[in-house]
């Protein structure tokens, strides 16, 4: 190697991406640690995974330190203080998994990748308010571990795919060449979603333990005015429990979209538990429910 140019060096460990592999051959000669700054992908494995804070590329001591970087991916880390990063103008993929997390960490890390397209945080913990501010993200898929109440604020005029799990609020404020859209959340509740006009959707998906009726009303609506074609395919048998009359409007509103936009629906079956109201709102739920059925009545049950 010492008879080799440096221009070859410099190439030969360029294609290197393993964190800890880089970490060592910095330590080998000055002249491959000057070799650094070309790096173009960086992956730091679970294994590698520093006790407080990950650090690395160190930017600010090392001004060459990583600058060419397009994509890098970090697994099992730890990032509860704002990283010492630079800016890395050309990063464009960047990856965390089963990380955890500070807000503000991610928000300087976040910070610091201005023109990442793609952004991927997989089974994160410790976040409690997400705020992604770039105008460059194309894809993002946010799967944030615990108890489900993350909020999520995404502000891009490129958005095209959008997945989330694990958030309470959701807002996206520019939603233009938004495609498919995926909201899910195992651990809590979806109580609110706020997005712009969804013009260039062509697939939606909503899952979760328990969605409030605003949001799932909301979510159907907003997909429903944009294509008179929006359907949901594979839905054939829905169960709902209705504990109280309070939202009727909306509640009714959600079951039309349903019938709508689920074609191949065989059997909906709408469960009234005893309702303590003494309000004449509760008896007239209860006629728009009877009405409804029947209305669907080869379709809708009630118990």
């Amino acid at each position: 190697m010492e008879s080799l140019p440096d221009a070859i060096v410099q190439h030969i460990l360029s294609l290197m991406s393993n964190a800890k592999d880089v970490a060592s051959c910095k330590c080998v000669s000055k002249r491959w640690k000057d070799s650094m700054p070309y790096l173009r992908s960086l992956f730091s494995p679970k294994s590698f995974r520093q006790p407080y804070q990950w650090q690395y590329p160190r930017c600010h001591s090392e001004p060459n330190g990583a600058s060419n970087l397009e994509s890098l991916k970090l697994w099992g880390v730890l990032m509860i203080q704002s990283p010492k990063w630079d800016v890395f103008h050309r990063l464009k993929n960047l990856e965390i998994v089963g990380a955890s997390l500070k807000d503000y960490a991610l928000s300087d890390a976040l910070r610091a990748c201005p023109n990442l397209t793609h952004l991927l945080l997989l089974g994160c913990e410790g976040l409690m308010s997400v705020s992604i501010d770039n105008p460059h993200i194309e894809q993002c898929k946010l799967d944030f571990y615990g108890a489900g109440n993350c909020s999520l604020t995404v502000n891009s005029s490129k958005i095209e795919s959008l997945e989330v799990q694990g958030c309470s609020v959701i807002r996206v404020y520019e939603t233009g060449r938004l495609k498919n859209l995926s909201i899910s959340n195992n651990s809590g509740r979806v109580y609110l979603v706020d997005f712009g006009k969804l013009v260039a959707l062509e697939t939606l998906s909503i899952r979760g333990v328990q969605w409030c009726w605003d949001a799932i009303s909301k979510m159907l609506q907003m997909a429903s005015e944009v294509d008179s074609r929006f359907l949901i395919p594979c839905l054939e048998k829905v169960v709902i429990t209705v504990r109280s009359p309070l939202n009727a409007e909306q509640k009714m509103s959600t079951l039309d979209s349903l019938i709508k936009c689920a074609k191949n629906l065989r059997k909906m079956t709408i469960k009234i538990l005893q309702m303590k109201s003494n309000h004449s709102s509760a008896d007239d739920f209860f006629e728009d429910i009877c009405r409804f059925r029947y209305m669907n009545r080869k379709i809708v049950s009630i118990e």
